[in-house]
């Protein structure tokens, strides 16, 4: 068998989009404030004035502009950091017939090889939308996300193959407090 390998690395897209929504809702929210000369009606619950309509416009606005600030902010600290690279560096997650080899994390350049008979248990988490394959071995514990992979189909892939190459007990998955259990696919 060929060594399969999938790209490892965060999409800044997704992190830049919602820095520009943001930025549009608040931009909106604030001249819709400025501007506004009518009240709000939500039959039939509540009926604002004017000046209601315009605090509560407002709120919407600082919402939207403290979540650009706050996000911007761990940006620029980002880029203080020279933790933009996980976000430009192609890392790779490298699956062999006898091991994976996987980047420890998105700040450093730290490759962790484990072969699969050190693994003793493998853990799906889900957390929203968001899936994390928690690989315990001997040495301690890795963590791959689905959303450092190129798509979702890959970090199925990994899985189903990670799986089938772990034997000694079946993958758990974690939702909402909920654990269940399966056996070589996801």
């Amino acid at each position: 068998m060929k060594e399969l390998k999938f790209i490892y690395r965060l999409d800044i897209t997704a992190f830049l989009l919602r820095i520009i929504f943001f930025a549009i809702c608040a931009l909106s929210f604030g001249y819709i404030a400025h501007h506004n000369i009518s009240g709000l009606t939500l039959n039939p619950l509540f009926e604002l004035s004017v000046n209601e309509t315009n605090i509560l416009y407002r709120s919407f606005a600082i919402s939207s502009a403290i979540f650009v600030i706050v996000s911007t902010s761990h940006l620029i600290k980002a880029l203080n950091q020279g933790l933009l690279r996980c976000f430009v560096l192609n890392k790779e997650v490298v699956l062999t017939e006898t091991s994976i080899s996987s980047p420890d994390n998105f700040e450093n350049k730290n490759i962790t090889t484990i072969k699969y008979s050190d693994i003793f248990d493998l853990h799906i988490q889900t957390v929203g939308r968001k899936h994390f394959l928690n690989i315990f071995h001997s040495e301690g514990k890795l963590t791959i996300p689905d959303y450092a992979l190129p798509n979702k189909q890959s970090f199925k892939q990994l899985v189903n193959f990670v799986s089938k190459k772990v034997t000694t007990s079946p993958i758990k998955h974690f939702n909402d407090d909920l654990t269940y259990e399966l056996r070589h696919t996801y």
